[in-house]
């Protein structure tokens, strides 16, 4: 399969090849291979890795925690490697892709994209003293954390916060990006009102039951199992102070894209028209009351769930979420899908080699 080629073409000497079996094998937290079995020392490139980076979190290898990649020396450093090769790896395939045109690659020139001003620009008005939040857990002294944030943070200049709402209120739109390339990414989403935070436990019970990537949600079931349409189709919500987005998402063929916007609309309609059963709103609750409790014990996500408190200016405790959880209505859940799910609401971002005009056409419920 590819993963021989990509090993054949290293054996041979392809520096992409090379780069990208290194980033597969650390990516699984897999580097023993190359060191143990192939005799290969990445020394060299761990040093260079350690110089050059002094952050990683996100490269950390699948399947560990941001617990792992604070605490565990190797995990840390595993990143970081995976944080170099990773840009080494686009930078070579940049440099093909503009040598050899005629492969239709341009698509995975990703570096010169890049714009460096404008993501300075948009870190300075956006990291302000005014728009950030000190979340801490653990045992500490409340003194010595107040000191220690004079300290470090004093010297922070006080700048004017970007402002952002004219860009989340504005009216849903439609976003394509017609690239080269075999396979396409699209995103249909429904704008969130201002009292969404309100109706966010209907609305997550609604993402579930439509979305989850559990094999039981309907549009899972319907493009992926019974269909064979998409790689990866996912529900997610996006939350914003004032607004938020529910969304579904896939990754499917160029020739696949209309047929899986229309299966995915159309399961949104049926919402509508017939809305959710007694055992479906049942398993999607006791999903939500699992993931409750889960976060409670990932430090990521439990300071993720603490600064969407501090960022909305309320106060939630997990025995209040699993109340207002158990609470929800079919009454309620439905109310809200058929707030939601109108055609005013909803928006389209598409990026691949598909007809443009065609997809437009089909975003109505």
């Amino acid at each position: 399969g590819n993963h021989d080629i990509l090993w054949m073409g290293a054996a041979i000497g392809s520096n992409i090849c090379v780069s990208g079996v290194i980033t597969n094998s650390v990516r699984h937290n897999n580097l023993d291979i190359l060191e143990d079995i192939y005799g290969i020392n990445l020394r060299p490139l761990a040093n260079f890795a350690e110089e050059t980076y002094k952050d990683a979190m996100v490269w950390k290898p699948r399947h560990t925690k941001d617990e792992d990649y604070l605490t565990n020396l190797n995990v840390r450093q595993s990143a970081k490697i995976h944080k170099a090769i990773s840009v080494i790896m686009y930078k070579l395939e940049g440099i093909f892709a503009e040598k050899h045109p005629e492969y239709k690659m341009t698509h995975r020139r990703l570096l010169d994209k890049i714009d460096y001003e404008k993501i300075q620009e948009t870190i300075q008005e956006s990291y302000t003293p005014e728009n950030s939040t000190i979340i801490i857990v653990g045992d500490v002294e409340y003194k010595e954390v107040a000191d220690l944030i004079v300290e470090k943070l004093s010297c922070w200049n006080d700048v004017e916060t970007r402002r952002y709402n004219d860009v989340v209120k504005s009216v849903p739109g439609i976003y394509i990006n017609n690239t080269n390339g075999k396979t396409s990414a699209l995103s249909i989403g429904f704008r969130l009102n201002d009292d969404y935070k309100k109706k966010i436990i209907p609305i997550e019970i609604i993402s579930s039951i439509l979305g989850n990537p559990g094999l039981d949600s309907r549009i899972i079931k319907k493009v992926r199992i019974e269909r064979g349409l998409a790689y990866n189709i996912n529900s997610f919500i996006t939350r914003y102070t004032k607004r938020g987005t529910l969304a579904f998402s896939a990754i499917t063929s160029n020739e696949n894209v209309e047929e899986v916007i229309k299966l995915i609309l159309e399961e949104i309609s049926l919402v509508k028209e017939k809305f959710f059963d007694d055992d479906e709103i049942r398993k999607a609750k006791n999903i939500l009351e699992t993931q409750a409790f889960l976060k409670m014990n990932d430090i990521n996500k439990h300071l993720k769930f603490l600064g969407e408190c501090s960022i909305s200016n309320e106060i939630y405790s997990l025995e209040n979420e699993i109340r207002m959880i158990r609470k929800c209505s079919s009454e309620l859940i439905k109310d809200v899908a058929e707030e939601i799910f109108v055609n005013d609401n909803i928006g389209l971002a598409a990026i691949g080699d598909f007809n443009s005009n065609n997809v437009v056409e089909l975003i109505s419920i």
